[in-house]
């Protein structure tokens, strides 16, 4: 047995030649043909100063945040993240702008809070 990690669409290329045979999919990918079953879903959350306009709002679109300078750990995201992101972020709007940071979770969080930009995590990152 082997593990490898890889994009959504790579893990579907490779199921359908036949080089792998099950992949575990973050985020939409065109799996037509394919036997999938949703195996758990999680709340996003994003993360915005504490002067931000929206920082007291319970709930949040992706509209309202599109012009957002996203801040993800590039180390710590699993692959597909940064297309899955821009995918809910820019299909209608500007494009969005996404920095990968070679920094610890804790560390992205303070350039959240200094206004440096914004980041997001799952309700299982708040334990």
């Amino acid at each position: 047995m082997r593990f490898s990690e890889a994009s959504p669409s790579d893990q579907v290329a490779a199921i359908r030649g036949r080089l792998m045979d099950a992949g575990f999919l973050m985020g939409p990918a065109e799996t037509s043909g394919l036997d999938t079953a949703i195996l758990w879903s999680e709340t996003v959350r994003v993360a915005l100063p504490r002067h931000h306009k929206f920082a007291d709002r319970q709930t949040l679109s992706w509209a309202d945040v599109r012009g957002e300078r996203f801040l993800v750990p590039a180390a710590m995201h699993p692959p597909g993240v940064t297309a899955w992101l821009a995918g809910c972020l820019g299909a209608d709007g500007p494009v969005p702008r996404i920095e990968e940071h070679q920094v610890s979770i804790g560390n992205l969080l303070g350039l959240v809070a200094i206004g440096y930009g914004a980041t997001l995590m799952s309700d299982r990152a708040l334990f």
